[in-house]
């Protein structure tokens, strides 16, 4: 929103239409870092997995840099949602005083929207929900790469030990 959308309104000081502005671009910006770093970070993440099963013997470090690399963004993403309820809950209070509710009705969805898994599920669950995929995929990758190995270690095993006569 730029200032001419925000100078008729007869509610606000010159000095909070220029920080409703500032809000709004602040909170633009806060979305954008944290999608702009998933774009990174998450098929990174994710990406592990697949050079784990082509190096097997890079698997733990593989784990833990994803893991880390994907806990590192769920930290930095909630900081800055942080950051974002603080400046829409301040223009939500200049939007109240100016008598507009651009954001104000943002947070309620409209009746036909209501019954949609979208609105009930908010975007921290679903990025806490990744983290839990995450950690899933590797225990099930850890496993498939293990076994093999234990299945072979408890051959060659049973292959140095001396028969026992009838």
């Amino acid at each position: 929103m730029n200032t001419s959308d925000i100078n008729s309104n007869v509610g606000l000081s010159a000095d909070e239409r220029l920080e409703y502005e500032h809000l709004s671009q602040w909170a633009r910006h806060d979305d954008t870092m944290i999608y702009q770093a998933a774009s990174t970070v998450l098929p990174l993440a994710f990406g592990a997995i697949a050079v784990a099963v082509q190096f097997p013997k890079m698997v733990i470090p593989l784990a833990l840099f994803s893991i880390v690399l994907y806990v590192y963004w769920l930290l930095i993403a909630t900081r800055l949602s942080w950051f974002s309820l603080v400046r829409l809950q301040r223009m939500r209070e200049l939007e109240q005083k100016a008598s507009f509710a651009h954001h104000l009705m943002l947070t309620i969805p409209p009746n036909n929207l209501k019954q949609l898994t979208g609105s009930r599920i908010s975007i921290r669950t679903v990025r806490w929900l990744g983290l839990a995929v995450l950690v899933t995929a590797w225990f099930v990758t850890l496993a498939q790469l293990i076994e093999p190995s234990a299945n072979l270690a408890l051959k060659g095993t049973a292959a140095t030990k001396p028969a026992s006569a009838p």
